[in-house]
Parts: structure tokens; C-alpha cells; sequence
């Protein structure tokens, strides 16, 4: 009834109060999170100042690749350097906030003894049709990494 409550339209206040204190957003059965601007803001703080807001926030290439190709001050060879350093930056980023979002994922979707079981020192995947075991499958985009960590057992490498 609560979903009700807050999803009223003359509830949109107090609902808005409500979220502004939350970091983050769970969607148990949609099996999705998501960070709020406040959880955004504590990354930094609780990453000792290694972490960055704009950690979550993608680069827009072509523009940036357009801010360099107009200035004016930079000869070819800056421009081409500057276009890798954004590159590589933006690559940077991609690769933090997608790591960030599967040890999430691990910690706040995946339930041990329901998504996957520790056997012999490994994570083993339970299929969620029929709960049957699967060793040898693993999950997919450093999932299965992020939970070995979660749960202190040997990270083995990813499998292409």
C-alpha cells in the first residue's frame, strides 16, 4: 500500500523528501539498483578521494573531440594527444563505473544459497528455473568475479 502512497500525485513531495536521503535505489525484482546523487556524492568520500563523481558520468566523445579540434591554440600534433588523453580517460571511466556496478550488483542482487551456492572453494551458479547446480558456468561481465570477491574466494581469471 506504501507503493500507492508515494506514487500518488499528490504525494510527489513527500516522496522526493524521502528519496533525497537515500544512496542508492534497490529493485529486488526488477533485479536493478540505482544510485542516487547523493550515493554519487559519497563514492568520493568513501574511496579516500580516489574516486570521483564523474566516475559515473560518460564522455561525449564527438564533442569533446570537437572542443579540441576548435581550439585554436593547439597545433596537430596537441590535438592528436589531446584526443587520446580524453580516450583514454573516457576508457578509464567506462571500465571503473562498469567494475563499480557488477560489485554492487554482487552485493546487493546476488543472494547466496539462492543465485549461487560455494562449493570446493568456488562460486557455483543455481540455475533459477529448476535450482539445479551448474558448475562450469559462470556469469557473464565480471559478475562472477565481483561475487568471488564479495565472498573471499580465489577470483579466477575471466574465460572469453
Amino acid at each position: 500500500k506504501w507503493d500507492l502512497f508515494y506514487h500518488g500525485a499528490q504525494n510527489k513531495d513527500e516522496r522526493i523528501k524521502a528519496l533525497a536521503d537515500l544512496y542508492m535505489i534497490v529493485d529486488e525484482k526488477g533485479n536493478e539498483y540505482e544510485l542516487t546523487d547523493k550515493g554519487i556524492g559519497a563514492w568520493q568520500t568513501y574511496t579516500n578521494g580516489v574516486g570521483s563523481p564523474e566516475d559515473f558520468i560518460m564522455m561525449d566523445l564527438s564533442d569533446e573531440y570537437i572542443n579540441i579540434d576548435e581550439n585554436l591554440e593547439l597545433d596537430e600534433e596537441a590535438k592528436m594527444a589531446r584526443k587520446l588523453a580524453v580516450r583514454e580517460e573516457d576508457a578509464k571511466r567506462k571500465e571503473r563505473s562498469h567494475n563499480l556496478r557488477q560489485l554492487l550488483r554482487a552485493h546487493l542482487l546476488m543472494e547466496r544459497d539462492v543465485d549461487y551456492i560455494i562449493h570446493d572453494n568456488k562460486i557455483v551458479i543455481i540455475d533459477e528455473h529448476t535450482g539445479r547446480a551448474q558448475p562450469g558456468r559462470r556469469f557473464s561481465d565480471g559478475l562472477h568475479q565481483a561475487i568471488e570477491a564479495k565472498e573471499g574466494v580465489e577470483i579466477q581469471k575471466k574465460k572469453k
